[in-house]
């Protein structure tokens, strides 16, 4: 059972003096202790200072089973401040939205969701200023049945007093089949003294089973600003009473028994004083309770406390005061409370740690007798979470799962409010999720999905250790985890010299925010739990840690392949596009684009746009300094805010992308993301290794990839100038099925400028702005019976398949805008005929040869005159035997050769 904390909506203020008479704000006639006139202003939330909307969703939080629920007290329905209340249920990943829940007479001003609770398949919602049967602010309670997926309101809940404002529903907790509503404002033996009302369910049926009052009632009490119901007993905040000096509190506790419900106790903080406000939030749960203080003075001006109390058998004895041992002046530590078996968490929402009023949340653990303090969450450490926040606002907690309110996150003039979901964990409490209007954020979590293979990731937690993860899934080969074991499974370093990975230092080795590791998961239960184990896939990737905070600085490796591999170091989505803006980014090769590994379909994505927690990308640095020093990368912590707006990119130069997509064996997709050919003026003609980037080699013993070949590299980003061009494309396919798409985006070319793709095997010509995608058929090798170890692949293994032809802006046929080239030969390796394919610049004399590899000419393709343009002739290898052959290209005085392959 958990139950949630409401502060009383917008009828706050109209306080009752007598029966059916109301008056807006305190009354002259009603002493108000001092300092509720600015308790009132926080209840109601501000309106001024600009702000056009203001949501407050997470003003009341409540958790049980598998689903959370959230109060928004201003949320729009019929008009402005009918409020709502948002059901979401935990999945794999994280937390997803299952209904919006909505009073079926709703009206402007109603604030329901002022307080809600969950008991199994049942929601209780108050609505506390509620016209109720024609009584202004009376209030209500609604109460919701779940089946399935789908809810339905059952009963609307009245107290049935006929007084006015009562604030019926302020507080609400759901137990079962009964139900404990708070109405504050309720005259009884004078103003504002309050009571609560049980009610009982029968089928589908609820009746008001009791009312409860203190034993000793007195005027502005506020008995039942909050309540707390668990089974047959209950618990009832009054936090104005004055038995221990005016505005000290008090709370009551009762139990059921066979003659009804029965007062069994009225306690008061050991230091009760007359500002503490003790009773302002509670909670119940079997033997133990928790209430909190909010304005105590204990250790500076209403820092305030939170009190465990504990059933002795006869009575309800303190156990412990629980204080913020960082606690300043006004953070009002205590103004929410949750309980749940030996945990307890204390919310103070004016906690000033990342600026005024952000918020932050205290857990304590017990041990016997004796209460710690576990952890303070301030959030998510990112941009998105700062001042005026009001992180603690209202608080739940069901077992090691806390649910957080932050009524004020947002940006003027739009504050919708948001709820964080925590998880306990040996080492800390993490951030795992943030539920919002708008939708659900997985914080520190990655969905481990697909099948077995290499992952690219980085620790979104500082302090995140190998341990961390073998503790999680199979570490193997590395020391402390199966060292003897080959090959090893995790690498944390890349070396751009080597293009190579190092393994694992193993145990104890700290991955760093901000830096990529790779690991090769399985997807089956292997190894032994107590060392590490494989799970089956899918699974949650969690951090047990806090979310990493600090903006990592990356000194980049300028040597080698110029290749660095980066992570999002933070618990939240990181956005990518504005990359070239980041302190550092013009240390970044501003033609190379960013890569993203996708595992599911075993390719490089060359335009990802933004990356979740864990996941890595790929970049490419500028060469070394001329002075010799470091070129850095910082990750701003910006580009990870929850609410930021995209940035703004510049335009960049015109390209055609190509992604090749097939199925294996087993029909999975493969997929090849990452060839383009962008167009830049003053471009290199030919392969430069400043501006183009080799193929990389897929880390998977399956896979497809297509790339081009410039003057003898194979290359997935081609930069080049806008002149006329013969690019030859290959294609490399293992362990994968015989049907293939080739796909592109010309988009983005500029107008007048041709470009056809010419399959080499069928001499099928395609215009690519007429079509933009093209199937083909391949003859695929086998798969590699282990995963490559190079990171770049040579294309040795490639086969020439297509030919793109591009022209320049004034004729893309003109004789004297080709070169000669020897642009395909396809099939290659070849096993019976292939056709090869070249381009001359002028009409002249042409001899194309075939000779082996001692220099002997073994066939003529072609000899004599021939005019300008393109030419295909076919090569008949079952002529020849089996080996290797190269192919001459003689015209307009140049020499061109390639290799072919005979394959008997």
């Amino acid at each position: 059972m958990t139950m949630a904390l409401a502060r009383l909506p917008a009828l706050i203020a109209l306080l009752t003096i007598g029966a059916g008479a109301a008056a807006m704000g305190p009354s002259p006639s009603v002493a108000v202790p001092g300092g509720l006139d600015d308790a009132m202003h926080r209840v109601l939330g501000a309106t001024e200072g600009g702000l056009t909307t203001r949501d407050d969703f997470g003003w009341s939080v409540s958790l049980d089973g598998d689903r959370a629920l959230v109060g928004v007290l201003r949320g729009a329905g019929v008009g402005p401040n009918t409020g709502s209340a948002y059901v979401f249920v935990r999945d794999g990943l994280g937390w997803a939205l299952e209904a919006v829940l909505a009073a079926e007479d709703g009206e402007a001003t109603d604030a329901f969701g002022s307080s809600v609770s969950l008991s199994g398949d049942r929601a209780l919602v108050g609505a506390s200023s509620e016209d109720s049967f024609g009584r202004t602010g009376n209030g209500a309670a609604y109460v919701f049945v779940r089946s399935g997926t789908t809810w339905s309101q059952e009963a609307k809940l009245a107290s049935g007093n006929p007084e006015s404002s009562g604030a019926f529903g302020s507080s609400v907790s759901l137990s079962g089949d009964r139900a404990l509503i708070g109405a504050p404002l309720e005259t009884t033996v004078g103003p504002l003294g309050g009571r609560a009302y049980g009610f009982v369910r029968s089928g589908s049926t609820w009746s008001l089973e009791t009312t409860l009052l203190p034993l000793n009632p007195s005027s502005q009490d506020w008995f039942g600003i909050a309540v707390s119901l668990d089974g047959d007993r209950a618990l009832v905040g009054a936090f104005l009473n004055g038995d221990a000096g005016q505005g000290s509190g008090s709370a009551y506790f009762f139990e059921r028994g066979s003659s009804g419900w029965a007062e069994v106790d009225q306690v008061t903080a050991s230091d009760a004083n007359g500002t503490g406000w003790f009773g302002y939030a509670v909670s119940l749960d079997g033997d133990r309770a928790l209430i909190g203080a909010m304005r105590d003075s204990e250790n500076g001006v209403r820092t305030g406390s939170a009190y465990v109390f504990r059933w002795t058998g006869a009575d309800w004895a303190e156990e412990a005061q629980l204080v913020a041992p960082d606690g300043a002046d006004l953070d009002q530590f205590g103004h929410s409370v949750a309980l749940s078996g030996d945990l307890a968490l204390v919310g103070a929402p004016w906690d000033d740690d990342r600026g005024m009023e952000s918020g932050s949340v205290y857990a304590f653990a017990r041990s016997g007798s004796t209460w710690s303090l576990e952890s303070k969450m301030t959030g998510t450490g990112d941009a998105s979470h700062g001042a005026s926040d009001e992180l603690g606002y209202s608080v739940a907690l069901l077992g090691e799962t806390a649910l957080v309110g932050a009524i004020g996150e947002g940006t003027d003039p739009v504050v919708d409010g948001a709820a964080y979901v925590f998880d306990r964990s040996p080492v800390d409490w993490a951030l795992h999720g943030r539920l919002a209007p708008s939708g659900v954020d997985a914080i520190g979590l990655i969905e481990i999905t697909g099948s077995a293979g290499i992952r690219y990731l980085g620790a979104p937690s500082a302090g995140l250790t190998v341990d961390d993860l073998a503790a999680q899934s199979l570490v193997r080969g590395v020391p402390g985890f199966y060292p003897a074991a080959t090959p090893a499974n995790l690498w944390t370093e890349y070396d751009p010299v080597a293009n190579d990975w190092g393994v694992s230092s193993g145990t104890g080795e700290v991955v760093r925010p901000g830096h990529a590791f790779r690991w090769r998961i399985v997807d089956r239960v292997i190894g032994n739990p107590t060392v590490s184990a494989g799970v089956e896939l899918p699974f949650v990737l969690a951090t047990p840690r806090a979310p990493n905070e600090e903006v990592p600085i990356i000194e980049l490796d300028t040597m080698g392949t110029r290749f660095n591999y980066l992570a999002n170091p933070y618990a939240t989505p990181l956005d990518l596009t504005g990359i070239a803006g980041w302190p550092g980014g013009a240390n970044l090769s501003p033609l190379a684009p960013v890569w993203v590994w996708d595992a599911a379909a075993r390719s490089w994505d060359d335009a990802p746009a933004t990356i979740g927690p864990w996941e890595a990308f790929r970049v490419r640095s500028k060469g070394p300094r001329v002075n010799g020093g470091a070129r850095t990368l910082r990750i701003p912590v910006e580009a990870a805010a929850l609410d930021a707006s995209p940035p703004s990119s510049a335009p960049r130069s015109p390209a055609l992308a190509f992604a090749l997509t097939g199925t294996d064996r087993a029909g999975r997709t493969v997929r090849d993301g990452a060839l383009t050919v962008r167009f830049v003026p003053n471009a290199t003609v030919g392969f430069e290794e400043t501006e183009d980037v080799r193929k990389f080699q897929p880390p998977s013993e399956a896979y497809a990839l297509v790339g081009a070949r410039v003057d003898g590299a194979f290359v997935g980003y081609d930069v080049r100038p806008f002149e006329s061009a013969s690019i030859p494309l290959a294609i490399e396919a293992r362990g994968t099925g015989t049907s293939f798409t080739l796909s592109w985006d010309a988009s983005a070319l500029p107008a007048g400028l041709p470009a056809v793709l010419v399959d080499l095997e069928t001499g099928t010509e395609v215009d690519l702005r007429t079509r933009s995608a093209y199937p083909f058929a391949v003859v695929p090798r086998p798969a590699h019976a282990e995963v490559p170890v190079d990171d770049v692949a040579d294309g040795t293994q490639a086969t020439d398949r297509f030919v793109l032809q591009i022209g320049d802006r004034v004729a893309a046929t003109e004789a004297g805008a080709r070169p000669v080239a020897l642009t395909g030969i396809a099939p290659n390796p070849s096993t019976g005929v292939s056709r090869v394919a070249f381009t001359i610049p002028e009409a002249g004399p042409v001899e194309l040869t075939v000779v082996d590899v001692r220099g002997r000419e073994v066939s003529v393709l072609a000899s004599g005159a021939m005019s300008a343009g393109r030419h295909e002739v076919l090569l008949r290898s079952e002529e020849l035997a089996g080996g290797i052959y190269v192919v001459r290209l003689e015209a307009a005085g140049t020499l061109v050769t390639r290799p072919v392959v005979v394959v008997r």
